[in-house]
């Protein structure tokens, strides 16, 4: 005969309800408020990581926004790239080469050029010769001889200045996108740590008494029945909600709020859970 007692997010535990009430409900406000404060803090120490995770690639992607804005000029580019060239090891060991090499093979090169032109020009098959009729060429309808032309827009080719500026302006919508979206993950990390810092301070000491709250939301005042036997009055195999007893006997669920224990990333496909009925539990709508 066992229940399942649930409490933080997505927290909870197994027990055996063939017992004494009294040091059931003991067993569960402690082990509860353990888990509970156990989990504040670790999400805390990940958030903080985080943070400063976050802070870092920020940093660098704006210092290599701003590089692509404020590009150095050719001039100095030039400058720099002949300084390392010359200082580049084993650069000396390489002979320029010879004028007379260097004109001797642009004259071959050219040679062969003009051998393979001569050779496709007399081509027979490329070039059929004069006074036969090739019957594989249509002969043009005498009626749409007068025809207008269709009207072929011409695309202007862009010259490489043109494409490296696109190019350059491409690559700094994308840097600003990944700004944007790291400066927006950065916001949320801070909410979720101010809120886990509410959560911390909402249970800065360990509930004085509890109460289980059954699946339809009733209470079952456990207070009342310490020394019968759970079994009793607890079905097993049910969920129950672990809820702390205020002074007026008023109640507010031992929970937390997802959304400062979830990453941002499970935020962004995260869905809340309806119950059997398709509706939203009765626990949720009373959650602060």
């Amino acid at each position: 005969m066992f229940i399942l007692a649930s409490y933080g997010y997505k927290q909870g535990q197994i027990y055996n309800i063939n017992c004494q009430t009294a040091p059931l409900v003991e067993a569960i406000r402690k082990q509860a408020y353990t888990d509970v404060c156990n989990l504040l803090n670790n999400r805390q120490i990940q958030i903080v990581k985080e943070i400063e995770e976050t802070g870092q690639r920020l940093e660098a992607k704006q210092k290599k926004l701003y590089r692509l804005e404020n590009p150095i000029p050719e001039d100095e580019l030039k400058e720099v790239t002949s300084a390392k060239s010359r200082i580049r090891p084993g650069s000396d060991n390489k002979d320029p080469p010879k004028p007379d090499e260097t004109q001797e093979e642009a004259k071959k090169a050219e040679e062969a050029k003009e051998a393979k032109e001569a050779k496709e020009t007399k081509d027979p098959k490329k070039d059929p010769p004069r006074g036969k009729i090739d019957k594989n060429v249509k002969k043009e309808d005498p009626k749409k001889v007068g025809a207008k032309k269709p009207i072929v827009e011409e695309v202007k080719e862009l010259s490489p200045e043109e494409i490296k500026a696109q190019k350059l302006e491409a690559e700094k919508d994308e840097v600003r996108k990944e700004i944007a979206e790291i400066q927006s993950k950065k916001e949320r990390l801070y909410e979720k740590q101010e809120m886990l810092k509410s959560n911390k301070e909402r249970y800065n000491s360990i509930p004085k008494e509890i109460d289980l709250i059954d699946q339809a939301g009733n209470r079952k005042f456990v207070k009342n029945k310490y020394e019968d036997n759970a079994s009793s009055f607890l079905n097993t195999r049910v969920v129950y909600q672990v809820a702390i007893i205020e002074d007026n006997d008023s109640y507010q669920l031992f929970d937390i709020d997802g959304y400062c224990i979830r990453t941002v990333e499970e935020d962004a496909t995260y869905i809340e859970e309806p119950d059997a009925k398709g509706k939203k539990s009765k626990l949720a709508n009373k959650k602060k």
